[in-house]
């Protein structure tokens, strides 16, 4: 292959012949990514997921929150040599627990309000709190 792009996200490394496995993470806002193959050879055929695909053509690929991996297949004109492409789509969560804003992939505002909260007083401050004491028969006896 000569070329490998993606309509989305950003291939690392970038692309070259001699690289197999890339990796590239989008936002939770797509659900679909096209991947364009490029053959060295014209004479070469290619699949994206098992789908054929004619070089530089685009491919459109379902995506899933979490990880996809999509696989470009290359084989040379004698219909039996191959090689493997593989690349590792990760597709952010919206909810935003891996510290995302889930618009794009590229990470939350950062924010914060300052402020704290004080704990609350206990109800009665005046008796003294409670203490675990152990009794021979191995159980908890709460004591004030």
């Amino acid at each position: 292959m000569s070329g490998l792009t993606l309509s989305a996200g950003t291939l690392s490394p970038a692309f070259s012949a001699e690289t197999t496995n890339y990796t590239a993470s989008v936002g939770s806002n797509l659900t679909s990514v096209d991947v364009t193959p490029t053959a060295a050879d014209a004479e070469a055929t290619m699949t994206v997921n098992g789908s054929a695909v004619a070089s530089g053509q685009a491919k459109a690929t379902a995506l899933d929150v979490g990880d996809n991996t999509i696989t470009i297949q290359v084989t040379a004109k004698d219909g039996i040599t191959n090689k493997n492409y593989i690349v590792q789509i990760t597709v952010t969560s919206s909810n935003g627990s891996d510290g995302t804003d889930g618009t794009d992939g590229t990470g939350g505002n950062g924010s914060s309000s300052g402020s704290t909260t004080k704990p609350s007083e206990p109800s009665n401050p005046t008796q003294p709190p409670l203490t675990a004491q152990p009794t021979p028969a191995s159980s908890i006896c709460f004591q004030r």
